[in-house]
């Protein structure tokens, strides 16, 4: 259980946002530019609708919170650089902490998570470079197995950044390997495939990928919300049932 932060640590949270976040993005704009927009703006226009309604459609499994929109993150990126792919990330924030339905209280999770995407986006995009992987390529070792070191890279910072402030500035014992980290791990890997669907579908038919790859994607997150759904009012329904037939036999 978490303990309630001190209004100086949530201050501490703002102070830091200010000192990453702008600098951060002003160093990605100049050493890291935007990259192939001209001429795919409807592409980028429906990345940006996807990841909004993908975050307003989170799917619960065993009380877990799944948001899967980290193909549209690593579509932004291989196509249009680190740059447009941090912007896409702190866009996502808004959405992401209305649907958490955050309190007045825990206004410091704005800055808070905005920070932490900047520098997952970030470090994992330099590693990506470093590894020899360009942007807007098709090749394997240009583009396939540098997304790998990516999307890894991606996981363990955000757990990093995660589990530090919980047990350190959150005061909450939690371990490093929870079921949160296994989950974001295994749909982090099954993004990876829909991502380079959609990234080498717009070579051949450009925008129209948003039609082909997007929107039964999204479909499918509704179906499978309705699933559970359903499955949960199954399950309140046959507690119900015991409670009653235990009151019965009283």
């Amino acid at each position: 259980m978490a303990m309630p932060l001190s209004l100086s640590k949530k201050v501490l949270f703002v102070i830091i946002w200010l000192a990453v976040v702008p600098a951060g993005f002003y160093f990605t704009y100049i050493h890291y530019p935007p990259e192939h927009v001209e001429g795919n703006e409807a592409t980028l226009v429906s990345l940006v609708v996807f990841s909004t309604v993908i975050l307003l459609l989170p799917i619960v499994v065993n009380g877990t919170m799944i948001f899967l929109f980290q193909w549209v993150a690593l579509a932004a990126f291989i196509q249009f650089g680190l740059f447009i792919e941090i912007l896409l990330m702190q866009l996502s924030v808004i959405p992401f902490v209305f649907r958490l339905r955050v309190a007045k209280q825990d206004w410091h999770r704005i800055p808070l998570n905005s920070t932490m995407f900047f520098l997952v986006s970030f470090f994992s995009g330099l590693l990506f470079y470093e590894v020899g992987g360009v942007v807007g390529s098709m090749g394997l070792e240009t583009l396939i197995i540098p997304i790998f070191f990516y999307q890894v890279a991606s996981v363990l910072i955000n757990q990093i950044l995660l589990f530090s402030y919980l047990k350190y500035i959150a005061k909450a014992s939690i371990p490093f390997y929870s079921k949160d980290f296994i989950w974001d791990g295994i749909s982090n890997l099954i993004m990876m495939p829909i991502a380079l669907s959609f990234y080498y579908l717009t070579f051949q038919i450009g925008g129209y990928a948003s039609l082909l790859i997007g929107v039964p994607f999204i479909s499918l997150v509704i179906i499978m919300k309705l699933y559970n759904s359903s499955e949960k009012i199954n399950l309140y329904l046959q507690k119900a049932g015991e409670i009653g037939h235990q009151l019965t036999e009283s």
